[in-house]
């Protein structure tokens, strides 16, 4: 795989999460306001209360539904991050019903679903923890991951993936130098 094709496909993606977000005027003084991106895109969401044969499931969008469904069982900061994240595939990979699984690697996809992985995630952390956002604030709460985690309703693990992201798309400054 290019490198040079992966960085400016990540560039694509992001821009269209920024549009998004702009189109959607869902940005606000703490979480991206979901539903206000949904409604721009027309699509709903649902929780579902998973069962034996579903509770492995973190996320899923039904385009002839016009439904993104998430797990109940997971917690709000991780909903708003798959929520993000099945936004970012009915957008990028639309008429594609998917489904995304709690499986901790990528083994069992070929190389055209772990690309679509890579772009739904891109486009996730673009959409739920916006740049240049997430720079101020971060320096607003001095790099304490925890309060930026429950400013953007996000885990601090995804707070972490974040900043690692941002470090390597600015040449690889420490984000402090962001702004």
């Amino acid at each position: 795989m290019n490198l040079k094709s992966v960085a400016w496909g990540n560039i694509a993606v992001r821009n269209k999460a920024r549009t998004l977000l702009e189109k959607s005027n869902a940005l606000a003084d703490g979480p991206v306001r979901m539903t206000r991106v949904l409604e721009i895109i027309n699509l709903s969401y649902s929780e579902f209360n998973p069962d034996r044969e579903t509770q492995s499931i973190l996320g899923a969008i039904s385009h002839s539904d016009g439904c993104i469904y998430i797990n109940a069982d997971e917690p709000a900061e991780r909903k708003h991050m798959i929520l993000s994240h099945e936004i970012g595939h009915a957008l990028l990979h639309p008429a594609e019903n998917h489904i995304d699984f709690k499986s901790a690697t990528q083994e069992h996809l070929d190389d055209d679903e772990k690309l679509k992985e890579r772009e739904a995630n891109v486009f996730a952390y673009e959409l739920a923890l916006p740049y240049p956002e997430f720079a101020i604030i971060y320096k607003l709460y001095g790099g304490d991951e925890v309060k930026i985690a429950e400013h953007f309703l996000v885990s601090v693990v995804d707070v972490k993936k974040r900043i690692k992201f941002l470090q390597g798309q600015i040449d690889s400054k420490i984000i402090e130098n962001f702004l």
